[in-house]
């Protein structure tokens, strides 16, 4: 009780200065330390450094939000969708957490204004916002905790900013309809491994080239290797759906190769075997 009336007065003391007015109106609730949200809203480019001369920066608080966010999303497709498989809701999960969204957040919520950079750097497109937007659910698990944490995800940026519906009905299994379609056809799906990198954060990202019958067909990057080849299959199921010109000339060369091999072992032409390879 008294502390709750202790963070009431320290409010009331500080509500006409900037940025703690923003800093609150954002989060939705009283910290209980001040010092968390002072280091997620430090850029590294402001130079900060502490009382004893180390550099301030987000960057371990948007290490850890990374995580928590992760986790916190997790949590709440799984309650809010029962039943579904772990495709569905892993699917489901990057599409909330994939850094163009959040950088789309970010920047309706206006975490600009609570960073302190140097420079242009609030308007690059260095993912600078949903940076910040990580850092500070970092650094609401160390102020306040989990459960808080997975509060603020829930009712500051899925509930204003997320249809979960409308991903859910809109959600498709790419990588799983492109086999399909390859299997039906005959038609050859390779996924070859192009690059994988990490940060110096110690995270992980992998680019792959999706290959139809042998034609570079699409380029996906993603933070595993199933996302990576799940947005490559994305591109190319729009290209079949959407391009006719682009199934003719693949249809074409199709018919090329399986002419080859029905010489080769003597079956007569007209005769296909579906195939399809995944990476």
């Amino acid at each position: 009780m008294l502390r709750k009336l202790y963070n009431k007065i320290r409010l009331f003391a500080l509500k006409r200065k900037e940025p703690y007015l923003s800093l609150y109106k954002t989060l939705g609730f009283i910290p209980d330390s001040i010092e968390p949200y002072r280091e997620a809203v430090s850029h590294c480019s402001a130079g900060i450094k502490t009382k004893y001369g180390r550099p301030l920066n987000n960057e371990r608080l948007e290490f850890l939000g990374d995580t928590v966010l992760g986790m916190a999303v997790s949590d709440i497709i799984y309650r809010r969708f029962p039943g579904r498989r772990e495709g569905f809701l892993s699917n489901v999960r990057s599409r909330i957490v994939r850094r163009k969204s959040l950088d789309a957040i970010a920047r309706k919520m206006n975490i600009a204004q609570l960073l302190r950079t140097s420079g242009n750097v609030k308007n690059s497109s260095n993912h600078v916002g949903g940076n910040a937007l990580e850092a500070l659910i970092g650094a609401i698990y160390i102020d306040k905790g989990y459960e808080t944490a997975v509060k603020f995800v829930s009712h500051k940026i899925i509930a204003p900013y997320i249809d979960l519906e409308k991903i859910a009905a809109s959600e498709y299994n790419f990588k799983s309809r492109l086999m399909e379609w390859g299997q039906k056809t005959g038609t050859q799906i390779e996924y070859r491994l192009k690059e994988a990198h990490t940060d110096s954060r110690n995270r992980s990202s992998f680019t792959f080239e999706l290959l139809v019958e042998g034609v570079m067909s699409a380029v996906g990057t993603g933070f595993s290797k199933k996302d990576a080849q799940q947005a490559a299959a994305g591109k190319v199921y729009k290209k079949i759906i959407t391009q006719e010109s682009f199934v003719n000339s693949i249809f074409a060369i199709r018919d090329e190769r399986l002419q080859r091999e029905n010489s080769k072992s003597g079956v007569p032409d007209g005769t296909e075997t579906a195939a399809a390879v995944t990476g």
